[in-house]
């Protein structure tokens, strides 16, 4: 269901002629990876003709993109991480979830806060990338300092959002338990 509203949302921006700055902050583009993600932590299974069939899928749209220059029909932005690329990523997850291969603190937390990364990273990429290419010549540092930076602040923006949130829970449950109301 998801990979037919990714898709319907990929041709009516196609049809539409969305603006790219407009069309890479919506969430819409992300709704099969997130449902993917969703299904990866709750299912925790995938059937391996299924898995093997989604990444033979994806890894030939990424071959095709990068080396035999395929163009897509209705993908013009962001070929590479978009609906199809999905299919080559979320089997891996899944089976590396299955395996339970993952035991690392880090990336807990960077899975947590994955949102607010994406959310510092559209801050960092509008505003402060071209300023720091500016300043940097070498792509190399500036994809390591451009990871860091979002990995960084994104941590630090879900811990401050997750004790506002807890805080004014907290304060909303002390209001109701003393009959004050909400507001």
């Amino acid at each position: 269901m998801c990979f037919f509203i990714n898709a319907t949302y990929e041709f009516l921006r196609w049809s539409y002629d969305m603006n790219p700055e407009c069309y890479r902050l919506l969430l819409f583009r992300y709704i099969f990876a997130v449902a993917a993600g969703i299904y990866a932590y709750r299912q925790h299974r995938m059937r391996t003709l299924q898995g093997l069939t989604m990444m033979m899928a994806g890894l030939l749209y990424l071959l095709g993109i990068f080396y035999f220059g395929f163009e897509p029909p209705i993908f013009d932005y962001w070929k590479n991480t978009n609906l199809y690329a999905t299919f080559f990523i979320a089997p891996t997850i899944i089976w590396i979830l299955q395996k339970n291969r993952i035991k690392c603190r880090l990336v807990e937390v960077i899975g947590r806060a994955s949102y607010h990364i994406f959310l510092t990273q559209m801050i960092y990429y509008a505003g402060y990338y071209t300023k720091i290419c500016a300043t940097i010549n070498n792509r190399w540092s500036q994809l390591v300092l451009g990871v860091g930076i979002c990995v960084v602040i994104g941590i630090l923006f879900e811990a401050i959002d997750r004790l506002i949130i807890k805080n004014f829970v907290s304060e909303v449950q002390k209001r109701i338990a003393n009959k004050k109301g909400c507001l």
